[in-house]
Parts: structure tokens; sequence; C-alpha cells
């Protein structure tokens, strides 16, 4: 959904790469960056009284972290250091800070055991789906409603409502756990028919 907004993202990522470039920074030096953020951000939501603020702070470092995922890339084709090892080491610290952060959110009592195990689950299929087909030489990028852009990003934007309301967030759950189980069935189909 959000691949229509790529090409200008990616422009603005080249931009500041080249900045970070001339501080010396490193393609794993920001993902393993990114990692450290979010492991703040769910010490926060685990360790500390849930408020409004709390849950700001918690979202920004995600966030802060999502971005620092989003570096990762732009510093590696800026300094020609694109590799298989970069390419696996960002794509496990992905589903590795989701994890986390999603249960992070369980812990602190914010979502139910349920909703973070089929959020979860249905996450790692989505991705499972996308490596499978790219063994048998199917490309999945940007296949299906829910990439990890835009259910991490409904995610916080939710945490951010709910921290303010209130509402049964569990709804929010179910919500992306619904359109996450329809990309994997979106990209079930499309590897049936490439094949």
């Amino acid at each position: 959904m959000l691949n229509k907004f790529r090409d200008k993202f990616n422009g603005i990522m080249t931009g500041i790469a080249l900045r970070l470039t001339r501080m010396n920074i490193r393609p794993w030096m920001a993902s393993t960056l990114g990692l450290v953020f979010v492991i703040l951000a769910s010490y926060i939501l685990i360790y500390t009284e849930i408020t409004s603020y709390t849950v700001t702070m918690s979202v920004i470092l995600f966030a802060l972290g999502g971005f620092m995922d989003a570096v990762d890339g732009a510093l590696a084709r800026v300094q020609d250091r694109v590799s298989r090892w970069g390419a696996f080491y960002d794509s496990f610290l992905d589903r590795v800070t989701e994890i986390i952060y999603v249960l992070a959110l369980y812990l602190s009592g914010i979502i139910s055991p349920l909703s973070s195990y089929l959020y979860i689950v249905t996450s790692l299929l989505i991705s499972y789906t996308r490596a499978r087909a790219e063994a048998i030489s199917i490309n999945l990028s940007g296949v299906g409603i829910m990439e990890r852009a835009e259910r991490i990003l409904i995610l916080l934007i939710g945490l951010l409502i709910w921290s303010v309301t209130k509402y049964n967030i569990e709804i929010l759950m179910l919500i992306l756990i619904i359109l996450n189980t329809v990309t994997i069935l979106q990209r079930i189909l499309i590897v049936k028919k490439r094949i």
C-alpha cells in the first residue's frame, strides 16, 4: 500500500545516508541501533506505569527504530556495501524487533495473550511466504495489503490513539490480524498463479 511513496522516500533516505556516511556510520550500525531503540521502547512499556506520556515515548522510540531500519538499506546502497549478509541481518532484525515490541505490549497488559500470539504468527507467515517464494524464484515484494511498514504504522497510530482515548485496542488487533491473514492468502494465490 505504501509502495507508491517508495521512490520519494528512497530519495530522502539517500540524502540522509550521504550525511551519515560522512560521519563514518556503517549499515550494520544503523540496523543495530534500530534494535536498541526497540528494546528501549519495549522496556518503557514493561517497566514503567502505562500513561499517555510513556506510551507516546515508547511509540517514538519504536518509530526511531523503524527509521534506522530504513536508513541501513540506504547506507548500504550509498556506500556500495549491499551484501547477502546485510540483507539477511536486516530481515532477521525486522522480525526480532516486531516480536519484541508485540511481546512488550502483551507483558504490559495493553493487549491480550491471544492477540499478541495471532499477530506475531500472522506477521511471521507473511515474511515466510515471501522467503519461500523467493527460494523458488518468485518475487513477492509489494504483494499484499499489509507488508511490515503498513502494519507497524497502523499499530503505532492505534497505540497513540489508545493512549489518549483508551478505546478497546483488541478491535485494532483483530483488524490487523485479519488484514495480515488476507495478505498471506494474497501471497499464496500469487505464488500459485505464477507457478
